[in-house]
C-alpha cells in the first residue's frame, strides 16, 4: 500500500511538467499584470520615451523635404553710390545705384539634391533609436511581470505555510486535550502538559509570522496593481517553456540582446552619417518677390524671380568629422563586446535556471517520500501514545519531523515556481499579453 502511495505522488511530482506543455497562465495572475502594466508609473515614463523618440523619427525625415522660408526686410543706408553725368552744356545730374529706403518681401526654398546618404542615415539611426524605445518597454515589461508572478505565487507558498501550521495545531491541541484528561486521571505527567502548551505557543507565533509576511505580499501586489480585490492562487501553476540545447537562437529573442542589436546598427549608420559630413552638398534654390533698387527708378518695388545650384564642400573644421567617426567606431567596439557579454550572461543564466529546475524537480520527488514517511510516522507514534508505549515527546518529534518535510516539499514547489518565472523573463516569452 504504501509503494502505492508513493507511486503515486512520484506522478502527481512530475505532472506540472507535462501539464506545462500546454503553456497555459494562470488567468488571474495575467489580469494582474496587465493591470500592474496599465498602472506602473516607470512604465508610463517609457511610454513618454517612445513618443519623443517617434518625434524625433519625424524631425530625422523633414530632412527629405525643403527648407521654404517667408523673408521681409527694411534697410536705410546712407551714403549711397552715385553718379554725375552731363545731361547739358554746364548741367549734370546724379544717379543713384541704391535707395536710402530698401524694401524686401521675398519666399524662396532651399533643397539638397546631393547629400551622399546623409538624410537617410540620420533617419534610419533615429528608426533604430524608436525601436530601442519599443523594446525597453518590453523589457520593462517582462521584469514587472516577473516581480507580480513572483509576489503571487509567494502569496500561495505563505497561505500553504499558514495551513501546515494549522494542521499541526490541530494535532497538538487535540494531543493537549488527551493529556489534561489523563493528568486528571493520574496517567500523564505535568511535564507533558507544560511540554505541549511550550511546543504549542512556538507554532502560534511561527503562524502569525507566516500570517504577517503573507499580509505584507497582499499589500505589496495591491500597490503594484492597484487593485484592492486579490484572489489568492491555490497551487504553483506557473507553466515550463522548455528550450533547445543550442542557445545561440535563444539569446536573441532575449530583449537585452535586442537591445544592444538595434544600438549596433544605430551606431553603424551614426559611422557613415559621419562619412558622409565629408563630401560636399548641393543643393537647388529659387525664389520669388519684391524689392526696390532697379533703375530708372530705384524706389518703385519691383517682382522679380530667382533660381540656381550650390556646392557645399567641407575643407577644414579642425578634422571634426574625422575625429567624430573615430569616436563612431569605439562607441561601435563598445556595442559590440556589450553585445557579447549579453550572450556570455545569458547561457551562463540558462544554464543555471536549467540546473536548478532539474535539480528542484528531482529533490519534489524525494520530498514526496519524506512527507509519505513522516506521515506514516505520525500515525505510528499517535497508536503507540494511545498504547502507552510512547511519551508525547516522541509523538511531537513526529509532528515536527512532518511539519519540516511538508514546509520543505512546499518550499521547493515554491523554488521551481520562482525558477520557471525565471526562465520565461530572460528568454523574453510575453506570456502577460
Amino acid at each position: 500500500m504504501l509503494s502505492k502511495k508513493i507511486i503515486l505522488i512520484v506522478l502527481a511530482g512530475w505532472m506540472p511538467t507535462i501539464v506545462t506543455a500546454q503553456q497555459n497562465i494562470n488567468s488571474d495572475l495575467k489580469t494582474l499584470i496587465q493591470k500592474s502594466i496599465a498602472y506602473f508609473p516607470k512604465l508610463k515614463e517609457t511610454e513618454i520615451g517612445l513618443q519623443a523618440g517617434k518625434e524625433k523619427l519625424e524631425i530625422a525625415k523633414s530632412a527629405y523635404y525643403p527648407n521654404i522660408m517667408l523673408n521681409a526686410g527694411y534697410n536705410y543706408i546712407d551714403p549711397v553710390s552715385s553718379v554725375s553725368f552731363p545731361v547739358a552744356p554746364g548741367v549734370t545730374k546724379a544717379m543713384q545705384f541704391q535707395p536710402y529706403n530698401n524694401y524686401t518681401a521675398t519666399a524662396g526654398f532651399t533643397y539638397p539634391v546631393i547629400d551622399f546618404g546623409r538624410a537617410w542615415f540620420f533617419v534610419r539611426k533615429s528608426n533604430e533609436e524608436l525601436e530601442q524605445s519599443k523594446l525597453n518597454i518590453e523589457l520593462n515589461k517582462a521584469q514587472l511581470a516577473a516581480q507580480v508572478a513572483s509576489v503571487y505565487y509567494s502569496m500561495a507558498y505563505f497561505s500553504k505555510a499558514v495551513a501546515i501550521e494549522d494542521t499541526v495545531l490541530l494535532a497538538m491541541h487535540s494531543y493537549q486535550n488527551v493529556i489534561i484528561s489523563r493528568l486528571r486521571n493520574g496517567d500523564a505527567l505535568i511535564l507533558d502538559s507544560i511540554t505541549t502548551g511550550s511546543a504549542i505557543s512556538e507554532e502560534e507565533n511561527r503562524k502569525l509570522s507566516l500570517q504577517n509576511l503573507l499580509s505584507k505580499q497582499i499589500a505589496l501586489l495591491q500597490y503594484t496593481t492597484n487593485e484592492t480585490s486579490i484572489v489568492m492562487p491555490e497551487k504553483f501553476d506557473f507553466p515550463q517553456w522548455y528550450l533547445e540545447s543550442d542557445t545561440t537562437n535563444q539569446v536573441q529573442s532575449s530583449f537585452e540582446y535586442k537591445i544592444i542589436s538595434s544600438k549596433l546598427k544605430a551606431q553603424q549608420f551614426d559611422i557613415k552619417m559621419n562619412r558622409s559630413n565629408l563630401f560636399p552638398v548641393v543643393s537647388v534654390n529659387a525664389g520669388l518677390g519684391y524689392r526696390n533698387g532697379y533703375q530708372p527708378d530705384i524706389e518703385k518695388l519691383v517682382f522679380g524671380t530667382q533660381a540656381g545650384l550650390s556646392i557645399s564642400a567641407p575643407i577644414f573644421y579642425g578634422n571634426k568629422a574625422r575625429n567624430s567617426i573615430k569616436l563612431s567606431k569605439l562607441y561601435l567596439k563598445q556595442l559590440q563586446q556589450s553585445q557579447e557579454n549579453v550572450s556570455h550572461s545569458f547561457r551562463k543564466d540558462i544554464s543555471n535556471v536549467r540546473s536548478d529546475i532539474s535539480t528542484l524537480e528531482a529533490q519534489i520527488v524525494n520530498s514526496n517520500r519524506q512527507v509519505l514517511q513522516s506521515r506514516s510516522a505520525v500515525e505510528l507514534a499517535q497508536s503507540r501514545y494511545r498504547n502507552g508505549l510512547v511519551t508525547y515527546t516522541d509523538v511531537l518529534n513526529a509532528l515536527a519531523n512532518r511539519q519540516r518535510a511538508e514546509l520543505s516539499k512546499l518550499n521547493l514547489e515554491y523554488q521551481l515556481c520562482l525558477a520557471r518565472i525565471e526562465l520565461a523573463r530572460i528568454t523574453g516569452v510575453a506570456y502577460y499579453e
